[in-house]
């Protein structure tokens, strides 16, 4: 038998203090809420304080003086294990499970193996998958940031191979349109004016831009390759195998 009165209150708990404030409040006991829970429980064991002992009450429950008090906790006690009852029901909902005939000794087995009633059993296997879904979008985030980042280098390092490339052919053709004009006995003394120079110049230019365009002509004649067709990545988590159950 406890040999306190209401030792049996969760006094580390507000909403369970504000209860029994309310419960006490109703049948006339005045206790202020407090959100300190020694302050509270202060004021309850104040409360109690004026009441006749516990071990008394306990011996003689049928006497005037003990009786009422008696009543009172035991009243109080059966009503808060109800609410507190009702407060944990809240957090359950009931469902109408509707299941193949095979599946129900895979979960049997399961719940067995993790010791576990049927609704704790699925309850679990509810976690499990909303974890391992979170952790294969999280997973595939990251392959698909990896993918990316990996074909952005690879746009930029052909990027500047092309520069490379436009380069080297650049210069080549100006090369051969130097060596155009150097065969058709065109060609720039040490000597010349700079009105000779600038004309060189720009005789020079133009035999280059035609070899350009002969250039992309024949670059233009070549047949580009197909495209590849891009992949298409699933963002649903595989189908759990029955074998897990």
């Amino acid at each position: 038998m406890a040999k306190d009165w209401l030792d049996w209150l969760n006094f580390a708990d507000q909403e369970h203090c504000h209860w029994a404030a309310r419960y006490l409040g109703q049948r006339g006991y005045s206790v202020a809420p407090t959100s300190n829970w020694q302050s509270f429980q202060q004021h309850l064991r104040t409360l109690t304080a004026n009441w006749p002992a516990r071990n008394l009450a306990s011996q003689m429950p049928h006497n005037p003086a003990h009786s009422p008090y008696v009543v009172l906790e035991l009243r109080m006690r059966s009503a808060y294990f109800q609410w507190k009852k009702r407060r944990e029901d809240k957090a359950f909902s009931t469902y109408n499970l509707r299941m193949r005939k095979d599946l129900r000794p895979f979960l049997h087995r399961l719940s067995k193996r993790q010791q576990m009633t049927i609704s704790q059993a699925i309850e679990d296997l509810v976690r499990r998958e909303d974890e391992m879904s979170r952790d294969f979008s999280r997973e595939l985030d990251q392959q698909l940031k990896k993918v990316r980042q990996d074909a952005e280098y690879k746009v930029e390092a052909e990027k500047l191979r092309s520069r490379q490339y436009h380069n080297v052919i650049t210069q080549l053709i100006n090369r051969a349109a130097r060596l155009e004009l150097q065969l058709e006995g065109l060609t720039m003394s040490d000597a010349a004016t700079q009105d000779d120079r600038e004309a060189f110049e720009e005789m020079l230019n133009e035999r280059a831009q035609d070899i350009g365009k002969q250039y992309q002509a024949e670059l233009s004649r070549i047949p580009r390759p197909p495209r590849r067709p891009r992949p298409t990545v699933s963002r649903t988590s595989p189908a759990p195998d029955n074998e897990t159950l």
